[in-house]
């Protein structure tokens, strides 16, 4: 057991030398080697082998592309907890303008002056496809809209469709 790890030692220590006589400018290849490995290591472990490639060429050319912009390692999503009180104001608003728009009825004032509540028409609606459905394809292919910005343009076709009597 003693002899692999010595093997295995002696041919590390041979490769590291190889890749180090091999230099552009100032690098050599075991430094670029060992931070495209680092990088797909702490990046994109899963999908390392589509990865080397890309990886090593933009670290290659790191003075021209900006390798987190490019690759958007550091994309810091600041997604507001529900419960937030920050946010129940800010987003108050919003959801008072979109229950006006998407009420299923209607207040009125009757002949005494009282305020009645009527069901909304909600007549029948034309061919509108399921765009919540298909954002689960589209965020296959890396575009996302966002769960509740798909249901209020689901619901905005929807209405559009009735208020125009499109079938």
């Amino acid at each position: 057991m003693a002899d692999v790890t010595v093997i295995k030692d002696t041919v590390h220590q041979d490769l590291k030398a190889a890749l180090s006589n091999h230099k552009r400018g100032d690098k050599d290849l075991y430094t670029h080697v060992s931070e495209v490995m680092t990088h797909i290591v702490k990046h994109c472990p899963k999908d390392a082998l589509n990865k080397v490639e890309e990886v090593s060429y933009l670290l290659k050319n790191k003075d021209q592309i900006n390798l987190d912009s490019f690759l958007k390692t550091n994309d810091v999503k600041g997604y507001a907890c529900p419960a937030d009180e920050d946010t129940k104001q800010a987003t108050a608003a919003v959801i008072l303008k979109s229950q006006e728009v998407f009420a299923t009825s209607k207040k009125t004032v009757n002949e005494e002056g009282e305020e009645v509540e009527e069901e909304a028409n909600a007549g029948p609606v034309g061919n509108i496809p399921d765009i919540q459905t298909e954002c689960k394809l589209w965020q296959w292919a890396g575009v996302s809209f966002g769960e509740y910005d798909v249901l209020l343009l689901q619901k905005s076709l929807k209405n559009l469709a009735a208020k125009t009597g499109s079938q």
